[in-house]
């Protein structure tokens, strides 16, 4: 992030970083040893252990479920003949997208972008196609299990997870608001049913992912270890009672505002903004404006919102519990 006036001299520094990493052995050595230390701080930690372990309790061997900085045994054993492969195979023209936002005009970001390429040696001839968008196969949901991870300490957590919906579905827009209305901040189902009505964890809130193949969605507390069981509980109950009533406009009013003002205070930051723009090239392959992002959720009916809660409720359900068994 620089001034519009540095845009060219940015542009030759991170053409560089990609085209011409040198990755000698040395650095990956150093920075091996880095890795193994936020791993073994991220294991330390038990609401980190129980939302890794959820995803493949519901996702069963999808490569989705797999730790995305991987595990300390493979970060281990990764040789230095390996990276370099993986670099070299994958760091290429066919699978750049590059996005900028700001005060940038696009057609002199291509033309320096192009003429910096071909200074580093990069093949830009109009036969050097891009790669296809590309997803793996659909994912294989599991029946749901019960799992309790020993993790000593004076906090446990307490996630339940659910196959959920699938990037680009209609039930996307859904799925935006009845994640607020459940447990997307302080005025939601779990927040005050967990921490404000019974004081039973010090957060509670819900969190969903969507890909190509599939989707998880999934409710999540912090609590003391005696009191998972009934944090556990009550975060079904809250599922089930979406499911079961419908909710009223005010509610629904109130989490379309709230999503609404999350999406518009956050494109007036650039890098939102071009987080946004590479995600829909490199996912999507369009590029939705706000107004047709807030059209779709404001499409959304009390009945949807029903529905989908009821599809939720009634799918397999995978729960981790992290917490010190020997209390």
């Amino acid at each position: 992030r620089v001034f519009a006036s540095d845009m060219p001299q940015l542009l030759e520094l991170l053409v560089d970083l990609v085209t011409s990493a040198t990755l000698d052995k040395p650095q990956m050595e150093m920075e091996r040893g880095v890795i193994l230390e936020e791993l073994a701080a991220a294991n330390d930690d038990a609401n980190t252990r129980a939302s890794e372990a959820i995803l493949p309790a519901v996702l069963g061997d999808h490569p989705l479920a797999r730790p995305v900085g991987g595990t300390i045994a493979e970060v281990r054993t990764l040789d230095h003949a390996h990276l370099l492969r993986h670099y070299q195979q994958n760091y290429c023209a066919n699978e750049l997208v590059v996005t900028a936002a700001g005060n940038v005009d696009h057609s002199e970001l291509c033309r320096e972008l192009q003429r910096l390429l071909q200074i580093y040696g990069w093949d830009l001839a109009a036969t050097a196609r891009p790669a296809a968008r590309r997803s793996t196969y659909d994912i294989s949901y599991t029946a749901g299990s019960m799992q309790v991870l020993a993790h000593p300490g004076l906090q446990s957590a307490v996630v339940i997870g659910v196959p959920g919906v699938r990037q680009d579905s209609p039930e996307e827009p859904v799925l935006d608001l009845l994640s607020i209305i459940l447990g997307g901040g302080n005025s939601s189902l779990l927040f005050q049913e967990v921490r404000e009505k019974r004081g039973l964890a010090y957060s509670a809130f819900s969190w969903a992912m969507q890909w190509q193949e599939g989707g998880i969605v999934c409710m999540q507390a912090g609590c003391a270890p005696e009191n998972y069981a009934q944090v556990a509980q009550v975060m079904e109950d809250c599922l089930k009672e979406l499911a079961e009533k419908e909710v009223n406009a005010d509610t629904l009013e109130m989490a379309y505002r709230q999503y609404r003002a999350q999406l518009v205070f956050a494109m007036e930051n650039n890098s939102f903004r071009k987080n946004q723009l590479g995600y829909a090239e490199l996912l999507y392959g369009n590029n939705y404006s706000i107004a047709a992002q807030l059209q779709k959720i404001r499409a959304v009916t009390p009945a949807d919102i029903q529905n989908l809660a009821a599809q939720l409720a009634t799918a397999p359900h995978s729960t981790i519990i992290c917490t010190d068994t020997e209390k």
